[in-house]
């Protein structure tokens, strides 16, 4: 459709200015999509034919060029020319961005990982297996706990000699070395002490880590307990003499036997009288441990050979420190 408007009045215009505005015109038509033909001041111009559009322009008393276009496709929209400036709001709007989804990913942490404090290999603790001979802490707190000094009321009392048991010297009372039952007496009458006077007493220990072993105290001690009777670290056994052969204590035999347990591998054995043996050096550790003298501490009165020891005591004997 074309439309020509000869009814303007043509007085005072610029046809400088009035091309600038055909040009404008013409570029601003097809953004709208219209097909027009504007006639100002007997100059004609031609849109594409790509929509169906009417378009006027008119110029007001005031110098001001104003365009109306209507369009199948759009709203009323407008071209105005004024001073030398277009304004132009035929420009399709920008249709406005969609928001953003919102991310669902964790923000990313540059935050390195601590790393973790290295641990040094520790070696796997293995303890050293104890020998057999060697005796536990509890065996020692034990062996106070049960038995007692049995010379604590000797006055004089000397160390000697280790032989089948330990020599001693000295007056008083011995006592019983813990709590037991006494299994012989024989005051004078023994044939195997008969040498040393023939005195003997032997007792069995019912307590402690010695439980079940025999202990003989012999040669000059008088017996003053009787068999069969039970003692305690309190009980007198015998009543000891300050003159030879003086006393021997030590590890007996048993079962009714007056005889030491070492007397096998003494004498009979070849060994001279006045060998250490061992079991001799473990009644004279046990002594010791509980504070009386050891035995061949006093120069003068020791074994035979102190610097060797012979026979040896069972695997299930009791060892102490010495």
């Amino acid at each position: 459709m074309i439309m020509e408007r000869t009814d303007i009045p043509h007085r005072g215009y610029d046809p400088n200015a009035l091309a600038t505005i055909s040009s404008r015109v013409r570029a601003a038509l097809p953004l709208i999509g219209v097909t027009a033909v504007l006639a100002i001041s007997g100059e004609s111009l031609a849109a594409p034919d790509t929509a169906s559009a009417d378009c006027v322009t008119t110029q007001t008393a005031d110098g001001v060029n104003h365009t109306s276009c209507q369009s199948s496709s759009s709203e009323n929209c407008a071209i105005t020319t004024q001073n030398g400036v277009t304004t132009n709001n035929c420009e399709p709007a920008t249709a406005p961005k969609p928001p953003e989804a919102p991310s669902t990913a964790p923000p990313h942490s540059t935050d390195q990982p601590k790393p973790q404090p290295h641990e040094p290999h520790k070696p796997a603790h293995h303890p050293k297996p104890k020998p057999h001979h060697q005796p536990s802490n509890s065996t020692q707190r034990g062996t106070l706990d049960y038995y007692k000094d049995p010379l604590r009321d000797i006055h004089h009392l000397i160390g000697r000699r280790i032989d089948m048991g330990v020599d001693y010297s000295g007056y008083g009372n011995v006592h019983a070395l813990g709590k037991g039952v006494v299994t012989v007496v024989k005051k004078g009458t023994s044939a195997f002490w008969r040498g040393e006077g023939g005195n003997v007493v032997v007792y069995r220990l019912t307590e402690g880590p010695a439980k079940g072993s025999n202990v003989f105290v012999s040669e000059n001690c008088t017996p003053t307990v009787y068999r069969g009777e039970k003692v305690t670290t309190n009980t007198t056994v015998c009543y000891m003499h300050d003159h030879r052969p003086n006393i021997e204590m030590g590890w007996a035999q048993g079962g009714g036997s007056d005889k030491p347990a070492a007397w096998r591998v003494y004498t009979p054995a070849g060994n001279p009288d006045g060998s250490k043996t061992a079991y001799g050096v473990n009644f004279s550790r046990l002594m010791g441990l509980l504070g009386a003298p050891r035995g061949n501490t006093t120069p003068g009165h020791v074994s035979t050979n102190p610097n060797r020891t012979v026979g040896r005591i069972p695997r299930d004997f009791p060892r102490w420190l010495s």
